[in-house]
């Protein structure tokens, strides 16, 4: 999985088409949970990076980013029509540093037609405890973001993390705790010659609402004014994102 992701990475920067991947149709209420724990929650904003603050009105940062969500739990749902065991995703963005080791990003995913896959999200960082005497950090961040699959599944999933960083002069490793609120709208359309307009079992357009516990770990390596972050994340499931940034 790692290798397919550092591939992904490299391919992010001549193509903005993710890995093939389709959601089977005629889902079922207990379907579209299960839909809201794997994809609302794997598609939450990675907050994968750096964790040193940008450093006030001068810092600026710009970011490349893939990461991989596992729906092979998902393929045995509805009618079963899906195809793909990941979605694997690109975005780009930004980070601006503004004033009291306070960070702000924003990133998005262009449409990706194998996948019909966007998304657009952004998040905050704020520093609040730095060890004088050791390189200990925590920090707070807040983060939102909105995702479409193939249009038929728009989810909007936010949350708030608690990270604490531990630093050596080119290494990171940091861990953090969280909650996360997931809204999922399942397109509905009946069915006609060629099988279901909407992703539904019914014609109907139904939302969803789940709240779930969050963990994580990364590590980062620095070379001067760039930096490699992986991190893992968990809610009902594993994701796993790499990224690559710059920084003036």
């Amino acid at each position: 999985m790692l290798v397919r992701l550092v591939l992904s990475l490299i391919f992010s920067l001549i193509s903005s088409q993710a890995i093939s991947a389709q959601l089977p149709k005629q889902l079922t209420e207990s379907d579209r949970q299960e839909v809201l724990k794997i994809l609302g929650f794997g598609s939450a904003t990675k907050l994968n990076s750096d964790p040193t603050p940008l450093g006030g009105h001068s810092g600026l940062e710009f970011f490349i980013s893939s990461d991989v969500i596992s729906i092979e739990s998902l393929q045995k749902l509805g009618d079963r029509s899906g195809s793909g065991n990941q979605i694997m995703s690109n975005s780009i963005g930004v980070g601006k540093g503004l004033f009291f080791d306070i960070d702000t990003y924003l990133f998005f995913s262009p449409l990706q037609l194998q996948n019909k896959y966007s998304q657009m999200g952004a998040y905050i960082r704020k520093v609040i405890y730095t060890d004088d005497n050791r390189p200990w950090r925590a920090a707070l961040s807040l983060h939102g973001n909105g995702t479409s699959y193939e249009n038929l599944v728009n989810l909007t999933t936010s949350g708030v993390d608690l990270i604490f960083s531990y630093e050596w002069p080119e290494i990171t490793v940091s861990a953090g705790v969280g909650q996360a609120r997931t809204i999922g709208t399942f397109i509905g359309g009946g069915i006609g010659p060629n099988g279901p307009y909407g992703i539904n079992d019914t014609s109907d357009t139904f939302s969803g609402d789940l709240q779930q516990h969050h963990w994580l770990v990364s590590i980062s390596r620095r070379w001067e004014k760039t930096y490699l972050s992986l991190e893992y994340d968990r809610y009902y499931d594993a994701t796993f994102s790499l990224k690559f940034g710059y920084r003036l």
